[in-house]
Order: C-alpha cells, then structure tokens, then sequence
C-alpha cells in the first residue's frame, strides 16, 4: 500500500484495487501489463542491433520524413501506459457507479497494448 500526504488530501493506492473484478476483464488488463513487459524486454535486447534510423512514421511521405531514432520506439509503450494509466483514472473515479464502463476501458487498453506491441515488433524485424 502507498500513502502520500500533500496538502492535507489522504491518497491510498493498493494494488489489488487497480485491477478489475470480472474474470475476463481482469486478463485484458494483466495482458496490458505482460504486453508491456515483453515489449519493453524486446526492445532492451535488440536496441543494440538497429540501425541509427528506423521507420517509424509511415503516415508521413515515404523517404526521410518516415525515418527516427531508434530510441523513438519507445514511443509506443509510451503513450500505451499513459492510455492505462489515463483509463485507470477514469474507471476508478468518474466512472464507478457504470461497470459495463469500466470494463470497457479496461479491454480497449489491452488493445491499445497489442497494437503498440505488433507496431513496435513489425518494425524491429522489419529491420534485423
């Protein structure tokens, strides 16, 4: 359990609060977790092998403009625990009362974390 006191507001964060209650929604947010996990693995263990340049902006022209740094992989997972940090939030406080909701939030997440994980993969093989 972690307790932080700022400003005379009592904050309690216990892990088992953070996870769902229904069985099936509870793996998607685990599989967000594990999904991070392995991605964040796999891109400690090939870093060395990519080039200075991988492509990761195919929106953009092809040529220079889709080229980054390699560390810009990380971009990905990024902004998918941001997402699961943002749908935490959401599902704990505004949401509590609306368990289809919640529940929701927790699957799109899981989502969210396969397509940044299959981005991320796709392209470090795409590579080496």
């Amino acid at each position: 359990m972690i307790e932080m006191k700022q400003i005379g507001i009592r904050f309690r964060l216990r892990i088992g609060d953070l996870l769902p209650q229904h069985a099936l929604v509870r793996r998607f947010f685990l599989f967000s977790v594990a999904s991070a996990l392995l991605t964040l693995g796999f891109l400690g263990f090939t870093y060395q092998r990519l080039p200075p340049e991988v492509p990761l902006f195919y929106s953009n022209p092809w040529g220079k403009e889709q080229l980054a740094r390699p560390y810009f992989l990380f971009l990905p997972l990024a902004l998918s625990c941001i997402f699961l940090a943002l749908n935490i939030v959401l599902a704990k406080k505004s949401f509590v009362g609306h368990s289809f909701v919640r529940d929701l939030l927790y699957i799109g997440t899981g989502l969210i974390f396969l397509l940044a994980t299959v981005t991320t993969v796709r392209i470090v093989f795409l590579i080496i």
